[in-house]
């Protein structure tokens, strides 16, 4: 090779990367000493920490959500108890409450021969027919907060 590396070429083999020409050119490798010797003067100096002053950057650096996530997960862990708790068997419909329409809907599922739950016995005679309807529409319009059947 009859030219001498360009500046990108001899920063390249100044961070290490090989360069067969600056191994064979003196005076491209005389410019990637000049770079290594240039670079360690303008880079800074180490600085050293003092023990106590380390300590408080860590403790500062500790994580504040750290308390905060954890009753986050606390509360999403209960909710996630609560929406998967055993509904109320009256509660036909699964809306949470009974009320007419669970009564409505355990009907019209008896009158069109749909597969229905043995928890919709509420009654507990050991089937589920007309009678748990009866049941379920009397809880639902009971005033005062009455167990009904």
């Amino acid at each position: 090779m009859g030219e001498h590396l360009d500046p990108l070429e001899l920063d390249a083999a100044r961070a290490g990367e090989p360069s067969p020409h600056a191994e064979r050119c003196a005076e491209c490798r005389a410019a990637v000493e000049g770079l290594r010797d240039l670079a360690a003067r303008l880079a800074a100096p180490p600085i050293e920490v003092p023990p106590h002053v380390r300590r408080r950057i860590l403790r500062a650096a500790r994580p504040r959500w750290l308390p905060l996530a954890a009753a986050a997960a606390l509360l999403f862990g209960l909710a996630g108890l609560w929406l998967i708790r055993p509904s109320e068997p009256a509660d036909v419909d699964r809306s949470g409450s009974v009320d007419i329409l669970d009564a409505y809907t355990l009907a019209r599922r008896l009158s069109r021969g749909e597969a229905l739950d043995s928890r919709w016995d509420v009654t507990r005679d050991g089937k589920v027919d007309a009678d748990d309807v009866d049941a379920i529409a009397r809880r639902s319009v009971l005033i005062g907060g009455g167990t009904g059947q």
